[in-house]
């Protein structure tokens, strides 16, 4: 009965490992699907814990270039990089991968857009203009937003969509753990 003892403490330990939650994308400075009107030179990307040396992102524009970083720092929970000179237009895609707190490595990417001539384009509306033009500055506006908010919506999706995945597999998991368990001891009986 000791060694049920032993391997079950030891099935038990070793699952509890496994069962802390990994790590993920918590927030990033430009946000997923994001246009970015103004000159960006620094993203941040935060996530759910601290992350460990050795974790990194990179930056590629639309034609597959990959944009150096100026620096790159780790501060605690987030990853941060500089370029030098602010971004140019386009749609660029950001890979990361790091190490969590608990040793386990995990990856992801997301893309944004950089779109500084449409900021220069418009122009300032004198006070007072019509309201015809002020209802179609709204609707010229809202599909921007909706995309947005449909892409943080997916990305919450795809994660609790992950997260339910591995609660189950868990589940099984400790279901067969529990199982040999049960086995050994009807075994070590007879």
């Amino acid at each position: 009965m000791r060694k049920v003892g032993c391997l079950f403490l030891f099935l038990l330990l070793a699952f509890a490992s496994s069962v802390s939650a990994h790590t993920g994308l918590k927030e990033a400075n430009p946000d997923e699907g994001k246009v970015v009107t103004d000159g960006l030179k620094e993203i941040v990307l935060t996530f759910d814990t601290e992350v460990e040396n050795g974790s990194a992102f990179a930056l590629f524009h639309e034609s597959g270039e990959e944009v150096a970083l100026h620096t790159f720092r780790n501060e605690g929970d987030k990853l941060i990089g500089v370029v030098e000179e602010p971004l140019e237009d386009g749609e660029y895609t950001i890979k990361w991968s790091i190490v969590g707190e608990d040793g386990h490595f995990v990856s992801g990417e997301y893309s944004f857009t950089v779109d500084v001539a449409e900021k220069a384009e418009e122009e300032p509306e004198p006070p007072g203009g019509t309201e015809g033009e002020e209802e179609q500055n709204l609707k010229s506006e809202a599909p921007e937003e909706t995309e947005a908010d449909s892409s943080d919506d997916t990305a919450e999706a795809d994660q609790e969509g992950t997260s339910l995945l591995e609660t189950i597999l868990r589940g099984v998991l400790l279901f067969a753990a529990l199982a040999v368990v049960i086995w050994l001891v009807r075994r070590e009986r007879r």
